[in-house]
């Protein structure tokens, strides 16, 4: 979807989880990083995703089907061209209720978050201005 005159374009993605992840632009996971490329945030609003920025702001959500072992609903939804928290939080809205909506056509009951009202972009993509954390705890399971 192009807005006429604004140099912005969107781009939502859908995919299954038991199908091939993208290649491209939309490869966020990768070995080599070890981890997501570039900088990711939490969407919230219970929301199971993150925004990350590297070049172009964009949008992951992932639904688990509730009756359907292993099997959920992924989202990308990519925003190109300038753009400010407004849009970045209208491209979190449209990936958020497109999934809802597919996932519900398709027969996947999830438990979605709450429509979104606002993504921050505050800390992403601006070198130097993570804070420490005062404590973290949790567990990473490495297969050997």
């Amino acid at each position: 979807m192009t807005s006429p005159g604004s140099g912005r374009a969107v781009r939502i993605t859908l995919r299954w989880s038991t199908e091939d992840a993208p290649s491209g632009s939309l490869v966020w996971y990768d070995s080599d990083y070890h981890g997501v490329r570039a900088q990711a945030a939490p969407l919230g609003n219970g929301w199971s995703g993150v925004v990350r920025y590297d070049g172009t702001w964009q949008i992951m959500v992932v639904l688990d089907c509730a009756h359907q072992k292993d099997k959920a609903l992924v989202a990308y939804g990519d925003l190109y061209g300038a753009s400010g928290g407004t849009a970045v939080t209208g491209l979190g809205r449209v990936t958020t209720e497109t999934a809802r909506k597919a996932a519900g056509k398709y027969g996947c009951q999830v438990k979605a978050g709450e429509p979104l009202t606002r993504v921050s972009t505050a800390r992403l993509g601006r070198p130097g201005t993570a804070k420490r954390l005062a404590r973290a705890q949790g567990a990473c399971d490495r297969a050997a």
